[in-house]
């Protein structure tokens, strides 16, 4: 079948940083900034940063950024990169941060044509960052759609310079240039190139979750749960900084992100930095290496789930699973207390506990903080809703794809039916190709639209391939699990340094 290539999109591991200097080279792994980032100099730099603001200046940070300062973002990450230079000798103009850029900007620049950048960085071919990739470093103001002028403040001059522009519209580059384009020859003509979009986002909208009433949870390594709302967000109470933008916004539910995606939209959500890495944490520390075992382990725990609380949904005797609470903080915790030092830990456990129980608390833990999270989400989405909390739940990720009664447990949880669409697989990937395909299709005159007005006026149809339903028996478990897990933290937070 012949076809033609006529758009180019990126999804970006988001947060990402990488500095390059006046020849847009790139000068060293020191000068790379991550979101998997959690090491104890970036936890140390966090403290500092809240000592240096106070829990009021925290608090309007996050409201405004949409992000609380925690090491995967760039504001700890970025001062003490420049704090460890200004020990270092002189840097040269090779070695020194010229501009900040991502992963697909330098593509970008890369494999585009020079005159086809109109920027003031046309010299060193600098490209500007979209919005979501701004949004995801926690510099970003939300609501104004600019750096924020606070947060920029805290970091030292050499680095604002270096901070590049931000393109509120889906910036669109025509022409490859001539190197490329000999590699590349079915992209010479008529292949558009578009700045990238957060990772997270593309895999909402290709999970087919791109409109307020529909929460995708993803559980790969990592997980998350978000959901795409419109800006501006109408019938909230208005926030005490409004006054300051052109759009009414809530407050952000202290424990989630929230990351702007255009000009019209925001992601709001949460994710835990551990999720079917748990899981593969204890299938180790169990030794159920071999497929059989761990299929018969998980065997056990979906006949157990499906009958130990056939008489009273509410309670469990001793030697049950349920007396298991697991905080499956392996790497930090991200949403919802955002405490780097975090570690995890599981409760309960006696000489009658076996695999199949040590192994599903696990999945109840994640669980219980997907639920917990869900359940913030829905905060705000019941002002995009006419006040109901009717969503669904879409899942994607490979942890999810083949563990049913994972599934179920999420939907019991929530109290939300769990649906899995036949688009499951390669949901990011998808929500690139909606992204750009929409501003390809969408144009008028012959002319592209620059940006993403009217992407969310229509639901995508779903195409179940399973279906979770809620059973309402099981709210009084979850609630008794939730709280134990809520207990179990706050008794083991304070020896997090």
């Amino acid at each position: 079948t012949t076809f033609s290539i006529i758009g180019i999109g990126f999804s970006t591991f988001c947060m990402n940083l990488i500095g390059v200097n006046h020849q847009n080279q790139l000068i060293s792994n020191e000068d790379t900034m991550s979101y998997a980032c959690n090491s104890p100099e970036i936890s140390k730099e966090c403290q500092t940063l809240k000592s240096k603001i106070g829990l009021a200046g925290a608090k309007n940070l996050y409201k405004r950024t949409g992000t609380p300062i925690h090491s995967c973002y760039a504001l700890p990450q970025l001062r003490h990169h420049y704090k460890k230079l200004s020990t270092l000798a002189q840097q040269t103009s090779a070695t020194k941060v010229h501009k900040w850029q991502t992963i697909g900007s330098i593509c970008l620049s890369r494999w585009i044509a020079k005159d086809d950048i109109t920027s003031d960085e046309s010299s060193s071919l600098c490209l500007p960052f979209s919005l979501s990739e701004a949004s995801w470093t926690g510099l970003l103001n939300y609501r104004t759609c600019e750096w924020d002028e606070e947060a920029v403040k805290l970091l030292p001059k050499e680095c604002i310079d270096a901070l590049p522009p931000i393109s509120s519209e889906m910036e669109i580059f025509y022409k490859i240039n001539s190197a490329y384009g000999v590699r590349w020859p079915e992209m010479q003509n008529h292949c558009r190139f578009f700045l990238g979009m957060g990772d997270g986002a593309c895999a909402n909208v290709g999970s087919k979750c791109s409109t307020s009433k529909r929460i995708a949870v993803t559980i790969g390594t990592s997980a998350a749960a978000r959901i795409c709302l419109p800006c501006p967000i109408l019938n909230c109470p208005q926030s005490s900084l409004d006054k300051e933008c052109v759009s009414s916004f809530p407050d952000i539910p202290l424990g989630l992100f929230c990351y702007r995606i255009s000009k019209y939209h925001i992601l709001l959500g949460g994710a835990l930095t551990d999720g079917g890495s748990v899981i593969e944490w204890a299938r180790s520390l169990l030794n159920l290496l071999d497929d059989d075992a761990f299929n018969e382990c998980m065997s056990n725990i979906t006949a157990k789930y499906a009958t130990h609380l056939s008489l009273d949904k509410t309670r469990c005797d001793d030697t049950d699973a349920g007396k298991l609470t697991c905080v499956p903080f392996l790497s930090g915790e991200r949403s919802t207390g955002f405490r780097t030092s975090a570690s995890g830990c599981i409760s309960g456990f006696n000489r009658n506990t076996t695999p199949s129980l040590f192994l599903g608390s696990c999945l109840e833990g994640v669980t219980t903080r997907i639920g917990v999270i869900i359940d913030l989400i829905l905060c705000v989405a019941v002002c995009c809703n006419n006040g109901e909390k009717d969503c669904t739940i879409i899942t994607s990720g490979t942890a999810l794809q083949h563990n049913k009664v994972w599934r179920q447990m999420i939907a019991d949880c929530t109290g939300k039916n769990v649906m899995m669409d036949e688009s499951a697989t390669e949901s990011t990937s998808r929500g690139v190709v909606r992204f750009v395909a929409f501003i390809l299709n969408e144009g008028t005159n012959g002319n592209l639209r620059s940006d993403l007005a009217g992407f969310d006026d229509k639901e995508e149809q779903l195409y179940a391939i399973d279906i979770c339903r809620s059973d309402s028996a099981m709210n009084g478990y979850w609630k008794e699990k939730i709280l134990a897990q809520e207990e179990l933290i706050t008794a083991i937070s304070p020896v997090w340094q």
